[in-house]
């Protein structure tokens, strides 16, 4: 058994989930991201916890994260966001997986496919407005293009939606993505183009933009309880931490270099813990000698480089540390917390990462009456 371990707290999950609801109002359906195995969380056990919550929809990046939640039992309606092969298209609608169509010659293969299967594709039109990623660009010929693959007799065109790109770094931008969905959106259902499910809001936009709402949101990364920094996201939790343990203890002496490259070397009589944890754990290389950790429910520094499978701490302010003592990387012990923010910014990168990285970490799951 590791000593190392990824803590989720379903009850914080399911606190973001009511947050959510509360905030869209009953009318509005919540689809939930779990791709890239549910931000870190494990995709199977977060979909069924967020399923009893009530989500509406679910979402992955790929078709095989899709099937490995049809083949888990998993029957609510599908997003696939990205793009999925032409050779694996019909297992998408064989499965009954709501696909993107973000061209005109996809929604001619995917009506094809599904004629030769006997079924009708759900499908969801994508648009560009602003992001330059995927989806029809807001242009006239779009408009037309799109009324076409509305009237394929194979296809079940559900939803359209686009994606705010930077809801947590620019209002204006934001409020002109939202405005130039409306108008794109609104035209087409002028011209007879209607749709059931219209979706622009990922997590920001739940939090902060209401006006984004429209049929249904996409919940995402503040489902592990962040946002932005506005009022509304304070009241997020954090699901998951990290943590491991002391193994080894040793005094150095001044002038010591400590691991790789010495990259750190003690300027007096210190104490140094190793810990069983590093960078193929998902604990970057790029933290070293800038990481806090907690033990004895204080901040003690990580010192010299993260190696691939253990790190040390330098301990010499903590007193009576002890072999086997536990050691938290992101979470809470005694009255100190280091979050998953907080280490995004150590690292130069943001929580989405950390999150999706901890990939051999083992996975535990709490729940409110757990020890």
């Amino acid at each position: 058994m590791s000593y190392n371990r990824a803590e989720y707290d379903t009850e914080a999950l399911r606190h973001n989930v009511a947050l959510a609801r509360e905030l869209v109002g009953p009318k509005c359906k919540i689809l939930a991201a779990v791709k890239a195995n549910g931000y870190g969380m494990g995709a199977i056990p977060m979909a069924h916890t967020l399923l009893e919550e009530g989500v509406d929809y679910l979402a992955v990046a790929i078709l095989e994260e899709a099937l490995e939640l049809r083949a888990n039992g998993i029957t609510a309606p599908i997003l696939v966001f990205g793009a999925i092969p032409p050779k694996e298209m019909a297992k998408a609608v064989y499965n009954e997986i709501t696909l993107t169509i973000y061209s005109f010659e996809g929604a001619c293969m995917a009506d094809y496919l599904s004629g030769e299967l006997g079924k009708k594709a759900r499908v969801h039109i994508k648009l560009d407005t602003g992001m330059h990623r995927l989806g029809f660009p807001l242009r006239e010929d779009s408009l037309g293009k799109i009324k076409v693959i509305s009237e394929m007799p194979n296809l079940d065109v559900e939803g359209i939606f686009s994606h705010l790109s930077q809801a947590d770094c620019s209002e204006i931008f934001t409020q002109k993505q939202i405005a130039s969905f409306r108008r794109f959106v609104d035209t087409l259902e002028q011209g007879g183009v209607h749709f059931r499910l219209r979706h622009l809001a990922n997590s920001v936009g739940i939090l902060d933009f209401p006006e984004s709402h429209f049929d249904m949101v996409r919940a995402g990364i503040m489902l592990h309880g962040f946002g932005s920094q506005s009022k509304n996201s304070q009241k997020l939790k954090e699901v998951m931490s990290l943590k491991s343990a002391v193994v080894r203890l040793h005094d150095v002496d001044p002038g010591a270099e400590i691991s790789y490259t010495g990259s750190y070397k003690a300027t007096s009589l210190r104490r140094i813990a190793t810990v069983p944890i590093g960078y193929a754990d998902g604990y970057f290389r790029c933290l070293s000698n800038k990481a806090w950790v907690l033990v004895g429910g204080k901040r003690v520094p990580q010192v010299g480089n993260i190696c691939m499978d253990q790190l040390m701490i330098d301990v010499t302010e903590v007193p009576d540390v002890n072999i086997g003592d536990e050691v938290v990387l992101i979470g809470s012990q005694g009255d100190e917390t280091i979050s998953c923010s907080e280490v995004a910014n150590w690292a130069g990168t943001i929580t989405y990462e950390i999150l999706t990285s901890l990939k051999r970490v083992p996975k535990y799951y709490y729940f409110e009456d757990d020890d």
